[in-house]
């Protein structure tokens, strides 16, 4: 698969799917062609996640109506790496990052479409924002750190950039608090809103490379690259709602 790919994945916040692409060998000249039921079929399993993958899909191939351009010659600027509007570079244009040994988290809130489309829209985001906000307090509890929300999920690492021995068990501790944190808070909006939600969680411990990115050097962000990240993804993924799901390199 194209690097091409892996980094439009990564620019709009879903590089959990990278392998998944990967496996099926889907590369820059077969997006364009991409549909929803091609998203399910690749493992896109989350409403949410489909419709930011097909609006930039769309996005690009509203393209040629607008400058004249062909999906060819658009296929061959995403080759040379030139379509700032494809994806975001932010953070490859750093320097090369630190590799370090550290346990990745994915997390992923399951069902929440179901319930959102019924409420408000300030409710519905009032209700996902208390989601991840626990979440979020889980890793920070547990010497975590947050590298970016993908739709309703998070990603999360242990071990980077502060160093520590004990990634693993950190990260362990995080995914139980999270758990625990999220079905209180599910128990509060089954009263509020008769429905309940639930997270699972994925990890994978191994070496990855942590990449400083954002503009403001005074409060520094941070994302990881490398196979670490997608192999934690597919944790998640297959985990079953309320579980966590590790690889035998985390236990």
């Amino acid at each position: 698969m194209s690097e091409i790919v892996a980094a439009w994945l990564n620019g709009i916040g879903l590089g959990q799917y990278i392998a998944s692409f990967e496996e099926n060998e889907i590369g820059p000249d077969l997006l364009l062609e991409l549909t929803d039921s091609d998203l399910k079929e690749l493992g896109v399993s989350a409403l949410g996640h489909r419709k930011i993958m097909l609006k930039a899909i769309d996005s690009f191939r509203d393209a040629p109506a607008s400058n004249g351009e062909t999906p060819q010659s658009i296929t061959a600027r995403i080759d040379r790496g030139r379509n700032p509007r494809f994806y975001d570079t932010t953070a490859w244009s750093r320097t090369p990052g630190e590799r370090k040994p550290a346990t990745l988290l994915f997390a992923d809130i399951v069902g929440s479409t179901a319930i959102t489309e019924k409420l408000d829209p300030e409710d519905a985001h009032a209700l996902l924002y208390g989601a991840t906000q626990r979440m979020c307090q889980a890793v920070e509890n547990n010497r975590g750190t947050v590298c970016r929300f993908m739709g309703d999920g998070v990603l999360a690492m242990f071990g980077a950039p502060l160093a520590s021995e004990h990634h693993a068990l950190e990260a362990c501790r995080a995914a139980l608090d999270m758990q625990m944190q999220i079905q209180r808070y599910s128990l509060q909006l089954e009263a509020e809103h008769g429905a309940r939600i639930r997270i699972r969680v994925g990890l994978h411990s191994g070496e990855i490379v942590v990449l400083e990115v954002g503009d403001d050097p005074t409060r520094p962000e941070y994302d990881a690259s490398g196979p670490t990240v997608p192999l934690a993804a597919r944790m998640e993924q297959s985990a079953e709602p309320g579980t966590i799901q590790m690889t035998e390199s985390t236990r």
